[in-house]
């Protein structure tokens, strides 16, 4: 299992119109110090420090990240080409290899009888984190201003830019009613032998500045909480994520 996932918890709206949503989300990571930048979120997350050393090796031998795609080396911070067909496989191999290496070593420190606290960082690169995080509207927005892929294509008529996968398909039907199946087809962007995720022509289209699995980690939650209807709370009813009943 190497992918991103992202799990409504609790989604509500008071009396007043302020929306809470809450969401487990598992993610590489590699991008969690990028995650805490975000300050108008509340969040809880295991630590590395109190994970035994044999769950963390197990943990990552069972589900290594792999980056989903490899950018080419280039100048400040974001990039704009990236590695394909045996090129993107040999970069493949060279992070496994590493991963491999570096649990080897953790199995040297362990039986060395090194402090799980130093153990465990050497695996954080190659580890899925998961987090529980909840943000009002107003964080959200702004998380998504800044974390989002912008998907951009120009067209004769005007351009399509889209915060999402989803949201730039129904935009391009939308525009093409009758031949939109056909034309996304001719761009490789629908297809059922490609996974949308991994795929360059998405990565292409895609003009965001963010480091490329924080964007499809906002993205995702952009379509998650798009598509969630909050629940209405009364005067004296509390958002509160995992519990359905409070009992006196």
């Amino acid at each position: 299992m190497n992918e991103i996932k992202v799990e409504i918890v609790a989604d509500s709206i008071n009396q007043y119109g302020d929306r809470l949503t809450s969401l487990v989300l598992t993610y590489p990571r590699i991008i969690h110090a990028e995650m805490l930048t975000h300050r108008m979120f509340s969040r809880n997350a295991s630590s590395s420090r109190a994970v035994p050393v044999q769950k963390m090796i197990e943990a990552v031998k069972n589900n290594t990240f792999c980056p989903f795609e490899f950018q080419k080396a280039h100048k400040g911070m974001q990039g704009s080409e990236y590695f394909t067909d045996e090129d993107k496989e040999d970069c493949i191999k060279l992070w496994l290899e590493s991963a491999e290496l570096a649990l080897q070593q953790a199995e040297k420190m362990k039986e060395k009888g090194i402090t799980k606290q130093i153990i465990n960082r050497i695996l954080e690169p190659y580890q899925y984190y998961t987090v529980l995080i909840t943000g009002s509207k107003e964080g959200w927005d702004n998380f998504f201003n800044l974390r989002n892929p912008i998907y951009e294509w120009e067209y004769e008529e005007g351009v399509i830019k889209a915060k999402s996968k989803e949201e730039f398909l129904e935009m391009f039907i939308k525009r093409y009613p009758t031949n939109g199946e056909r034309e996304l087809h001719d761009m490789e962007l629908v297809d059922e032998h490609l996974n949308p995720n991994n795929s360059i022509d998405w990565f292409n289209l895609n003009k965001g500045q963010a480091e490329i699995h924080m964007m499809m980690l906002s993205e995702k939650i952009y379509d998650c909480i798009q598509e969630s209807v909050p629940t209405q709370l009364k005067g004296n009813e509390w958002h509160i994520p995992m519990i359905e009943v409070i009992e006196d």
